[in-house]
């Protein structure tokens, strides 16, 4: 829970910062190539962890969520349009990225 109100209250104040100061504030898209559709051993040890590459569409909509949707909504790439947007991405094995705010 305490994670999931952290997220909130900085989405709230990365609004904050783009209503004020919108000379000084851009959304810069992160994105998160992945190359497998299942991580072993999974992360932290944690099961659901590896699944991750399956579930990340369903989570970063999640995300958007906590923000009320105020942010630039989540995205999923194919491998060449990831390649094309993304060109410092250097893995040639992607089997798709996923876009986040």
């Amino acid at each position: 829970y305490s994670e999931m109100k952290m997220v909130f209250n900085c989405h709230q104040e990365r609004y904050f910062m783009m209503e004020q100061n919108k000379h000084l504030c851009n959304w810069i898209p992160i994105a998160i190539p992945f190359t497998t559709w299942h991580v072993s051993p999974p992360p932290f040890n944690h099961p659901l962890y590896g699944f991750f590459p399956l579930l990340a569409p369903m989570v970063l909509k999640f995300y958007d969520s906590l923000s009320f949707f105020q942010c630039p909504p989540s995205y999923i790439l194919t491998k060449n349009k990831a390649e094309e947007v993304f060109p410092q991405l250097e893995e040639k094995n992607i089997k798709y990225c996923a876009v986040f705010y």
